[in-house]
């Protein structure tokens, strides 16, 4: 009896080869689409990258250069960029723990059909999906690969609160070094300043730059009013996410 013919490679090895997420390839050790080798626990690859093509739906293929089932429309269409290995990120074991979570959610047929609209297993199936989908996005800001909204909003509204504060000390700060200049020209070229008189037109100076910086405020507050109910919206959506 011939011998099988054995490529072992690592989990992570395969998933860059097929193209595909790491999570993928521990769900399919799981389901028993890709056995591992007894001996060592790692994956031949001369036998396994078949099995999982034949066993694998739409969802499930890859980008990398094991994936060679084409069709003629596909290979007009601009290649798919490679997924990067899950192991190069950190806290693996926390994407795969809630992979296993996010699998529980999912209904048993999403590889297959969509039930029927207005059924109630169409309902069953679009709640289990949005919570799917909600620890999908909770596994992706485990591992930094997504940010918040609400905390890219709080870095914003961070960085206009420091720009409307230059800005509001801008006209004191540039009246000063305006006036400074004009004065250094008057006495370079023997004209005399009466320091009562020239308060007025400090003044004036100030004003004026304060007319240009105004609009530019009213701006900066009102992108903060836009963010700041924004910000609230979120809260509130986070607030009935956790009661359900």
């Amino acid at each position: 009896m011939a011998r099988t013919k054995k490529e072992l490679i690592t989990q992570a090895e395969f998933a860059r080869r097929m193209g595909i997420n790491r999570s993928q390839v521990t769900r399919g050790v799981q389901r028993g689409r890709i056995e591992l080798d007894k001996k060592t626990g790692m994956i031949n690859f001369l036998t396994e990258k078949e099995r999982w093509e034949e066993n694998r739906s739409d969802s499930l293929s890859g980008s990398g250069t094991a994936n060679n089932k084409k069709t003629s429309l596909e290979k007009g269409l601009p290649p798919v960029p490679e997924i990067p290995p899950v192991d190069e990120v950190e806290n693996l074991d926390v994407e795969e723990e809630l992979s296993k979570k996010i699998d529980a959610q999912k209904p048993e047929d999403d590889e297959g059909k969509i039930p029927k609209k207005n059924t109630i297993a169409y309902q069953d199936w679009r709640e289990r999906k949005a919570k799917a989908d909600r620890l999908e996005a909770k596994l992706k800001v485990e591992l930094g690969l997504l940010i918040p909204k609400n905390e890219v909003i709080a870095v914003i509204l961070a960085t206009l609160g420091g720009l409307k504060n230059g800005v509001k000390a801008l006209p004191n700060r540039t009246a000063l070094d305006i006036w400074g200049i004009v004065k250094a020209w008057c006495i370079n070229n023997g004209i005399t300043i009466n320091d009562d008189a020239s308060a007025d037109l400090q003044t004036e100076i100030k004003n004026t730059i304060e007319k240009e910086t105004n609009s530019i405020l009213t701006d900066i507050q009102a992108h903060k009013e836009e963010l700041d109910k924004e910000a609230e919206e979120i809260a509130k959506k986070s607030k009935s996410t956790e009661k359900q």
